[in-house]
């Protein structure tokens, strides 16, 4: 989970499909094997009578985990590993599984709107708070 005072960057170089560079590092407090969201800030969410803006939907695109800190930019790799059996299961339940609905009213819905899965120069990264 973010935390009150995550440190925040921005991807600025993406060396492989598995990494990208941020632009934070020692001197903004990023240590090695500390985990980042790399997201696209969404739309704003705002109060019942759209008075007042609560802040935006984040719209995470991966969870990276420091490999690599320099002063000023730090290299960040994926944490997320694929395999066979994890696919298979990500299958099965797609296909067997349903999310029993909440009971709202339909007219109350509002869906969000799409976003771009695709990690890209410019996206924003935010530190995830450490397991204690």
């Amino acid at each position: 989970m973010p935390h009150e005072n995550a440190i925040q960057g921005t991807v600025i170089r993406i060396p492989s499909d598995t990494s990208v560079i941020i632009d934070v590092g020692s001197k903004h407090g990023v240590r090695l094997g500390m985990d980042f969201k790399i997201y696209a800030e969404g739309e704003p969410i705002y109060t019942p009578d759209r008075t007042e803006e609560l802040g935006k939907i984040e719209h995470v695109k991966a969870v990276v985990r420091v490999t690599q800190v320099q002063e000023n930019f730090s290299v960040a790799t994926s944490i997320e590993e694929f395999d066979i059996t994890d696919m298979s299961k990500a299958i099965y339940t797609a296909l067997s599984s349903t999310k029993k609905p909440l009971p709202v009213s339909e007219r109350d819905i509002e869906p969000f709107s799409s976003f771009e899965k695709t990690i890209k120069v410019g996206d924003l990264a935010k530190q995830l708070k450490q397991a204690e």
